[in-house]
C-alpha cells in the first residue's frame, strides 16, 4: 500500500479502506493481474477474518476503525470468486465458507439478515439492505461450482 501526503507533508490523507473498496482485487483479475489481486484480497481477507469474518466498512490495515457497521457488502466475496475462478485454489472456497457461515451465525434474524451495527460487539442494526439478497447471496453460489 501507499502512503500519500496531500501537498503539505504534515497534512496526511486519511489511509483508510472501505469495504467497498474490496471489489478492486476481482478487477485486477479481470485485467489479468492475478497475483496483485490475491495479494490485495489477502489483506482484505485478514482484516475480515481478525472480525470474525466479517469486513468492518471502513478501517485500517492495522485494525483500527473508522466505521466500525457491517452491511452484507457483496464487495469481498465478489473479488473472493474472480479469484478462484482464475486459479482454481481451494482456499478461495474455504474463505467462501468462513464468510458465508459469519453471515449466518453473526447476522442471521427471524425475518432474515441484519447489518451489524459494530463488527467488534455483535450488535446487529435494524437494516438489510437489497445488496445483501440481489448481490451478496448470488455471488455465494459460483464459489461453490
Amino acid at each position: 500500500m501507499i502512503t500519500v501526503h496531500s501537498g503539505a507533508p504534515k497534512n496526511r490523507v486519511r489511509e483508510h479502506q472501505d469495504a467497498l473498496q474490496a471489489f478492486w482485487p476481482g478487477l485486477q483479475v479481470l485485467a489479468g493481474d492475478v497475483d496483485e489481486g490475491a495479494e490485495v484480497h489477502s489483506q482484505y481477507v485478514r482484516v475480515s477474518d481478525s472480525n470474525q469474518f466479517t469486513l468492518p466498512e471502513s478501517f485500517l490495515f492495522t485494525g483500527q476503525y473508522y466505521w466500525p457497521q457491517y452491511y452484507i457488502r457483496p464487495e469481498i466475496i465478489e473479488s473472493n470468486y474472480m479469484l478462484y475462478k482464475a486459479t482454481k485454489d481451494p482456499k478461495y472456497v474455504d474463505i467462501a465458507i468462513s464468510i458465508l457461515n459469519a453471515i449466518e451465525n453473526r447476522c442471521k434474524v427471524v425475518c432474515g439478515y441484519a447489518s451489524l451495527k459494530n463488527v467488534a460487539t455483535g450488535e446487529l442494526e435494524d437494516r438489510m439492505d437489497s445488496f445483501v439478497l440481489a448481490e451478496t447471496f448470488k455471488y455465494f453460489l459460483p464459489n461453490f461450482r
